[in-house]
């Protein structure tokens, strides 16, 4: 039987723990090489079950490095006319390929022409959503425009673009299991948060993050409610 000094003591660091799960302020996960932060400060409520929040994704040095330098890489192919073309041994720097290897397309948009290249590696996967739920593989895609830090004439700036990485805007209805998300920029652009799509997550091996999202919001409500 534990004496009352000792079991005062262990009463008081689990309160604590509690206390300091309860309060957090942000939820970090890795992804794909990067760390993605959910800001729980910036947490609003829609409707009565939807709330939105934000987060925000820095991709690690090595990955930044590997990146601008493809990206340096596919900007020389602006001068070439559209087409798709055989893949330049620098661009495979990651490593062995371990998903197939698809060629470079130079492509027009209107009147700007792009460059795009699939990587051919898992770390550069992410996970679709909708009725086919599969892994698909990351585009990089560059604008042939002079202005833009993949000119190869801005390194600084590129490095910075892809260093500050990207901030989303997400919905939640944890009652429902639904989920969606949009750039910040969009909303910060007048796109209302009511017209975010929602999707359902079910499958606790594909949407961890969501349910650990769900869980941290239920308790942060939890806790205001006894307040």
């Amino acid at each position: 039987m534990l004496k009352p000094i000792l079991l005062a003591a262990v009463l008081f660091v689990a309160c604590a723990g509690q206390a300091a799960a309860e309060d957090r302020k942000t939820l970090e996960f890795r992804v794909h090489g990067a760390k993605v932060t959910y800001d729980l400060s910036t947490l609003k409520r829609i409707d009565k079950n939807r709330v939105s929040l934000v987060s925000h994704s820095v991709s690690d040095k090595d990955v930044i490095d590997y990146r601008m330098r493809v990206a340096v890489r596919l900007y020389a192919f602006c001068e070439r006319p559209a087409g798709r073309y055989r893949v330049p041994q620098e661009l495979m720097g990651w490593g062995r390929a371990s998903t197939p290897i698809t060629p470079v397309r130079v492509w027009q948009s209107g009147p700007i022409k792009n460059v795009s290249w699939t990587y051919p590696y898992l770390e550069f996967s992410y996970r679709t959503f909708g009725r086919e739920r599969r892994m698909a593989q990351m585009i990089e895609s560059v604008p042939c425009v002079d202005e833009f830090p993949f000119s190869g004439k801005n390194l600084d700036d590129l490095r910075r673009w892809m260093g500050e990485g990207k901030k989303n805007f997400w919905v939640f209805d944890c009652k429902n299991s639904k989920f969606g998300s949009v750039p910040l920029d969009y909303i910060e652009k007048g796109v209302s948060p009511e017209n975010v799509s929602l999707i359902r997550f079910r499958n606790s091996r594909y949407h961890t993050r969501e349910i650990e999202v769900c869980r941290a919001l239920a308790q942060r409500s939890a806790r205001l409610s006894q307040q």
